[in-house]
C-alpha cells in the first residue's frame, strides 16, 4: 500500500503541462495500436 500511497503523492505534484504531454503521448500510442492492429 505505501507503494501506491507514493505514486498518488509524486503524480500530485507533477505540473498541468506534463499531464498534458502525458495526454498526448497516451494518444499517440493509442492511435499506434490501432494502426497495428489494423495490420494484423
Amino acid at each position: 500500500m505505501s507503494y501506491l500511497r507514493d505514486f498518488t503523492t509524486k503524480f500530485m505534484f507533477i505540473p498541468v503541462l506534463s499531464l498534458k504531454h502525458v495526454e498526448e503521448d497516451l494518444r499517440s500510442l493509442e492511435t499506434s495500436l490501432t494502426r497495428a492492429c489494423r495490420i494484423v
